[in-house]
């Protein structure tokens, strides 16, 4: 079922005996230990060979007996699915399927609260099979809601499923291979995970459609628009643990927007439906001007008037102004014999 290699063993799991076998050949024959139930799972840290067994708890193997560490007996009911080195102060983090997570100093067990949102994931799926990432951070691997990323405080970090990219969202295995990369096997495939990434892929599975046209920052939010409205990226909370972008059509009537600027402090946009100012506080939308001349593709700030802006509409660019009562159609420049698509 299972194989874990030291420096000097190799450990063979089946379902009634742990087997061992010396790497350097010394060894005439395999030496057995029997499991003394089905339930177990193996582990190695620091060249340690340690063995979780149902109802007897965590063992070490020493010299060529399996021993009950200290206090070990507290996960002889709960199968341990995690056994990780916590960071650089020489204790073991360790998940189980029932208690959660736990730290281990050698002579004791120190059960640990989990956050909510990491809670409640798990509280959902079933905790089949984790291990630590090389920046000290750990994945786990659920039965249904594919691999969960976490922190030595268990603060959830990301969640790759599906929707991400992933083949499957049951995973069966994880492993992390020399160059750092985490390989996830599922029941309908195998996944390469480059971890950890720079880069989050953000799709229509996750709420973005249509032609992304723009993003930009606005009090420390981030927005996108296209040929499918606007959007705005969740934040993470107790409650969602996943961003994902949220489609703002309580405030916009535009159908698509193709450029998006901000003057003091104002957003204006343009779009299919002519040019609008919105405010994404009061969630509300004002119509600047439809004019009738077409779809506005282009807005530019004027770099000498601060209160005005300038429009590319086919072949004409519109000039707006803001005064006492609010933006205004002030003018425009027509006659280009071709569509303008640019202006400095």
């Amino acid at each position: 079922r299972q194989f874990t290699i030291t420096k000097e063993f190799v450990y063979f799991m089946a379902d009634k005996y742990l087997l061992r076998w010396k790497l350097d050949g010394t060894e005439a024959e395999l030496k057995a230990w029997p499991f003394k139930n089905i339930y177990h799972t193996t582990f190695v840290y620091e060249d340690e060979f340690y063995v979780w067994q149902w109802s007897i708890g965590l063992q070490k193997m020493v010299g060529d007996a399996l021993q009950v560490v200290p206090d070990g007996e507290a996960y002889a009911k709960t199968p341990i699915r995690l056994l990780s080195p916590l960071g650089e102060t020489g204790e073991l983090f360790i998940g189980t399927v029932q208690n959660g997570f736990s730290t281990y100093d050698g002579s004791s067990v120190e059960w640990q609260d989990t956050p909510r949102p990491l809670e409640q994931l798990l509280g959902n799926s079933y905790l089949y099979i984790s291990t630590g990432l090389p920046d000290g951070n750990f994945a786990l691997a659920s039965y249904g809601d594919g691999v969960i990323l976490a922190d030595t405080a268990l603060h959830l970090l990301q969640v790759l499923n599906e929707s991400t990219g992933l083949v499957n969202n049951q995973i069966t295995d994880l492993f992390t291979d020399r160059s750092g990369a985490l390989w996830a096997s599922t029941n309908n495939g195998i996944s390469r995970i480059d971890f950890p990434s720079p880069y989050s892929y953000y799709s229509k599975q996750i709420g973005l459609t249509g032609d992304v046209k723009g993003l930009f920052y606005f009090k420390d939010r981030l927005y996108t628009y296209g040929t499918a409205g606007f959007f705005q990226l969740s934040q993470a909370d107790e409650e969602d643990y996943r961003t994902n972008f949220q489609l703002l059509e309580e405030i916009f009537s535009f159908s698509a927007i193709y450029d998006v600027i901000e003057i003091d402090g104002n957003l204006i946009a343009a779009g299919s439906s002519g040019i609008s100012w919105f405010d994404l506080e009061d969630y509300r939308e004002d119509n600047i001007s439809n004019l009738a001349l077409k779809v506005a593709t282009k807005l530019f700030p004027s770099r000498f008037h601060p209160n005005r802006f300038y429009a590319l509409m086919s072949k004409s660019i519109g000039m707006f102004q803001k005064d006492l009562e609010g933006w205004k159609f002030v003018g425009q420049i027509s006659g280009f014999p071709e569509i303008v698509n640019d202006s400095i």
